[in-house]
């Protein structure tokens, strides 16, 4: 199968938007919230139109080993890790292959980079060396990008734009950034290179309109979808979030309507149990 053919399956046919769910946050922290039932998230994506679920080697099998159910998600394989043990957990290092992620059947590959950081070089040369490989095998590249250090606190720097622009031109074929702070500035971001730019979720967020505006500015600056974990496994009611964001990047529902949905289904499951 050959690039093109798997980028359309990681976008939604009628939308062209995509949901992407990283769960490797196991990892990094440890099982919390909903990762401790991790067939059980990837059907409550599936029904919810999400497009890929981005994890570990280890986590696709225990999915997959499920059953019938949870085989026909899109998965793509996270090649980088790192502990909450160590001092510097931003420096990720590399702990899969790409032939590991063709032998499982994945979409695509997702690697993750830290600039400003110390090992920004290392994780630069990895991730670069990655695209080249992932390009011989017609395997999209997901780059999740972060921006660290006392350089970027420079308000008159859009540094959210220079990371769209790293992946870019490293060869990434999609970007997963952080909200660059207004929509002028996403919008600078998403136009910084010409592949799709997913909005990142972050650490569970405590203002949920705030979250659904920023995804909202977001699409309607040009991005083309999320890529959220945390505020989705971490949620009381995962479903019901899950749908209120479905909303949001596929029927370009407004935040106060996916606000309302979301709350709509709380309710619908605390009557449930």
């Amino acid at each position: 199968m050959n690039k093109a053919l798997r980028m359309n399956r990681l976008f939604h046919p009628i939308s062209r938007n995509a949901i992407f769910f990283p769960v490797d946050h196991g990892t990094t922290l440890g099982p919390f919230g909903k990762l401790t039932d991790i067939p059980a998230l990837v059907c409550m994506a599936e029904e919810n139109q999400f497009q890929s679920i981005v994890a570990h080697k280890g986590t696709i099998q225990w999915a997959i080993d499920n059953g019938e159910e949870t085989r026909s998600m899109n998965y793509l394989l996270h090649l980088s890790a790192s502990t909450q043990f160590i001092l510097n957990g931003e420096f990720k290092q590399l702990v899969s292959t790409i032939e590991h992620g063709l032998r499982i059947g994945v979409a695509g590959i997702s690697v993750h980079v830290n600039l400003g950081v110390r090992e920004e070089p290392a994780m630069l040369k990895d991730f670069g060396l990655i695209c080249d490989e992932a390009y011989k095998w017609g395997l999209p590249v997901l780059a999740m990008m972060n921006v660290f250090g006392e350089r970027t606190e420079d308000p008159g720097k859009n540094f959210i734009a220079h990371a769209v622009r790293v992946a870019g031109e490293l060869g990434a074929d999609i970007v997963k950034v952080k909200y660059a702070g207004t929509k002028e500035q996403m919008k600078e971001a998403i136009e910084a290179f010409p592949i799709p730019v997913l909005l990142s979720g972050g650490e569970k967020s405590s203002d949920l309109m705030g979250m659904f505006n920023q995804i909202y500015d977001s699409l309607y600056a040009g991005a083309r979808g999320i890529s959220i974990g945390r505020n989705i496994f971490e949620d009381k009611y995962p479903v019901a979030m899950s749908k209120a964001l479905s909303s949001l990047v596929h029927d370009f529902v407004t935040p106060q309507k996916a606000m309302d949905i979301y709350l709509d289904h709380c309710v619908q499951l605390k009557m449930q149990g």
